[in-house]
């Protein structure tokens, strides 16, 4: 992997329109924007370099460095409402068709106030007083890459785990998981006409079984299974789709109150929804983009900070999420269903280099709720890069 370059000029330009505007909402499929794809002669990222959403607050930042055969990279996303930082950095160092790697991650939530309860026959998700968490991981990994498409990947995760009550100094919960997985992960995805723009086509596809245990392997917490589905298309260059799917689920649990769960909701789960509002032991999500280019061919060049760049990719679009989720851990269940439903317009500024700034604007509304969309701003900065 290569090192993703903006200049610093730029970035400070970045930052300065990202900023403009109102605050709210935050992420939750953070794998879906962690996609690196290769193409012959040019790295693209799905996953933005920099990123800032409002009205969430919420400030992403991913890149890589190569030095000889070593691969580092690093991610950092931190949500200003939701007080709540998370950053990682990988080490890979590809051997043939294996690639080993080291992550260190860490975690730190001050906001959380939901938590597992024993409650009606089964665990489910309620209401507690505000408690704190962190979370500090170290995952070995050895995958080895079957097809130019297709990998598997085995796993070790070993997470230090704290949640302390803020109000009765209550320790909540206090532990190690230990977490062996296995992936599956198919990846076609490929940068279209790369020297104009951000097209994309392909297909990502991963399939991920983790078996948590607590503190030791005599202590089994749950078999979980995660899916994570991306397909991007486009058509001359003026139609995109973009169709996400994610299913997540426990397989067997042992340990109610120690189980993985979710909170959804925001701009990367589903649109026109109260960031967070939703918790879930299991869900399935479908998110649908249709776009279309207007002005097609249109480029207004100007010079930012004396830096050539053009605006173009002048873009409508509209947006389709579902959301189908259980808070209790009860497969048998009531099953709440969620729907947002909205649309906006986005434009790309390209500068001299291969250095794309993409800017959306929009709204979204659930679906059966009394009117009071959610406006978004999103600034997202990607790099294409000739490969040495």
């Amino acid at each position: 992997m290569k090192l993703s370059r903006f200049k610093i000029p730029l970035y400070g330009f970045l930052i300065l329109l990202s900023l403009a505007g109102p605050i709210r909402q935050a992420a939750f499929a953070q794998e879906d924007r962690q996609i690196d794809v290769e193409v012959t002669k040019v790295r693209a990222k799905v996953s933005p370099t920099f990123e800032v959403v409002l009205p969430s607050g919420n400030i992403y930042q991913h890149f890589t460095q190569g030095f000889n055969n070593l691969d580092m990279a690093f991610t950092l996303n931190y949500n200003i409402l939701d007080n709540n930082i998370a950053g990682d950095i990988l080490f890979g160092y590809p051997l043939g068709r294996f690639m080993p790697s080291i992550r260190f991650a860490l975690d730190l939530d001050f906001e959380n106030y939901v938590a597992p309860s024993f409650s009606g026959g089964s665990f489910t998700l309620l209401p507690t007083e505000r408690y704190v968490s962190r979370k500090r991981s170290i995952e070995l990994s050895l995958g080895y890459r079957v097809t130019d498409h297709f990998s598997i990947t085995p796993s070790f995760l070993i997470s230090d785990i704290f949640k302390g009550s803020f109000t009765t100094t209550r320790v909540v919960d206090d532990g190690v998981d230990l977490v062996p997985k296995v992936g599956f992960v198919y990846n076609s995805i490929k940068a279209k006409d790369p020297d104009k723009g951000l097209f994309y086509n392909g297909l990502y596809y991963g399939s991920f079984f983790g078996m948590k245990y607590r503190s030791s392997f005599d202590n089994p917490v749950s078999l979980e299974h995660t899916n994570s589905l991306l397909l991007l298309f486009s058509l001359e260059n003026m139609w995109k789709l973009q169709q996400k799917v994610t299913l997540n689920y426990p397989v067997y649990v042992w340990n109610g109150g120690l189980a993985s769960f979710y909170s959804l909701g925001g701009f990367d789960s589903v649109r026109g929804v109260l960031y967070n509002s939703i918790q879930s032991y299991r869900f399935l999500f479908l998110s649908t983009n249709i776009e279309h280019e207007i002005f097609k061919g249109t480029e207004v060049p100007f010079t930012p900070f004396k830096l050539q760049a053009r605006i173009h990719q002048f873009r409508l679009f509209m947006l389709f999420d579902e959301l189908l989720s259980q808070e209790s851990l009860d497969s048998a269940s009531h099953v709440v269903s969620y729907t947002g439903v909205g649309g906006g317009f986005a434009f790309v500024i390209s500068g001299k280099d291969q250095g794309h700034f993409e800017i959306k604007l929009y709204a979204a509304q659930e679906i059966g709720k009394p009117f009071a969309p959610y406006i978004y701003l999103r600034t997202s900065l990607f790099d294409l890069e000739s490969q040495l």
